[in-house]
């Protein structure tokens, strides 16, 4: 066991959400009105980035959605005064993998797909959005999407929201059908919708003995720096428990997924932040996780010894990555803090990063 000490973080209470209704919105700040925000400040500098790391894993954000966010840039709480309206949020996920899921809170209410068919998977997912050589937070990024599985062909899923979407008041804006030859991604039927200033996407395609439909929004919070605020996500109880992340870090994922065949999974992950004074010592996989084992103890988590992995992957030629894990326990929760460092065959670093996940511990399938 290692030892406890230090104080914990409590980060102001519940995070605030996705207004209403889903769909790409800018907002400013997190609340009030949304402004039409413009592609070139979206992509300002040298553009924006997803969940990535400064090193080789880097994931950016391309600019095709951003434009479309751009575009479809809306009043967020229409009819309140600017500063005033308070988004909603999407809540933790039912604690039971078997008891049937639901849309996130703030989702737009699209149809269901034909016949009497649940929920299989849903997940929100939120990011830094970043500027200026990915170094400066413009704001937060918020994806939610539901998934369905059936039986039905694309052909008459489709047909089915040609006729629903609009007496549900929807306004089809594209009919995207699948391109012959093309990608998984283009093996698709896309159509995208608009209601009340809001938009969302509806993606039918065929998979191995069904055919899945996946409903998804885009949400952009301009001006909510992920390192200084809670997370729009709203996260259960036990998040107000954990540490401060560690010196010379900034949080930039937050993840929530669930599924009818496992339980929920919490994702949060850190990344040096250059915005910061760097800290007195290098950022490595022990100082980092060094920092949780001092820490979470003190604000009631229990920890087991770390182990040590060293991976090369095949597809990076000389390029070793370092992982220490340390399973957490707590509040009803079980998982991992994870530290990963990557070096190049010269030796030079390339990035890293901290990752916890967690999962109900009293439910089949948990991993601890």
């Amino acid at each position: 066991m290692v030892r406890a000490v230090g104080v914990h973080w409590v980060p102001g209470g519940a995070g605030r959400g996705v207004p209403a209704g889903g769909g790409v919105t800018t907002v400013a700040g997190g609340v009030g009105r949304g402004k039409r925000a413009r592609h070139d400040r979206l992509c300002a500098g040298s553009g924006l980035r997803q969940a990535g790391w400064a090193g080789r894993r880097r994931r950016r954000v391309s600019c095709w959605w951003v434009a479309v966010a751009a575009i479809a840039v809306t009043v967020a709480g229409c009819g309140s005064t600017p500063g005033t309206a308070t988004p909603t949020g999407h809540p933790a996920p039912s604690a039971s993998p078997t008891a049937e899921l639901q849309r996130p809170d703030g989702f737009p209410d699209l149809p269901p797909p034909p016949g009497d068919v649940a929920i299989s998977a849903t997940e929100v997912r939120e990011e830094a959005l970043l500027s200026q050589g990915f170094t400066v937070e413009q704001g937060t990024v918020v994806h939610a999407s539901v998934r369905y599985e059936l039986d039905h062909s694309v052909r008459r899923v489709v047909n089915h929201y040609r006729i629903e979407l609009p007496a549900a008041g929807w306004r089809v804006t594209e009919d995207r059908p699948p391109e012959d030859g093309g990608s998984p991604a283009q093996q698709r039927h896309v159509l995208r919708v608009h209601r009340h200033g809001r938009e969302a996407t509806i993606a039918v395609a065929a998979a191995e003995g069904a055919t899945v439909v996946r409903m998804s929004t885009l949400d952009v919070f301009q001006g909510r720096q992920p390192s200084r605020r809670p997370p729009v996500t709203t996260m259960p109880s036990w998040y107000d428990t954990l540490p401060w992340p560690p010196p010379g870090t900034r949080r930039y994922l937050v993840q929530v997924t669930t599924s009818v065949d496992a339980p929920p999974t919490y994702t949060l992950r850190y990344e040096p932040d250059p915005q910061q004074d760097p800290p007195s010592g290098a950022l490595t996989v022990e100082t980092l996780i060094d920092h949780y084992a001092r820490h979470l103890p003190a604000s009631g988590w229990g920890l087991e010894n770390a182990t040590e992995r060293i991976e090369r992957p095949a597809e990076q030629a000389g390029v070793i990555e370092h992982h220490l894990s340390v399973p957490v326990a707590g509040f009803g929760m079980a998982g991992l803090v994870t530290a990963t460092q990557t070096t190049s065959a010269a030796g030079q670093q390339l990035g890293t990063q901290l990752t916890l996940t967690l999962q109900p511990a009293d439910l089949p399938g948990s991993r601890p």
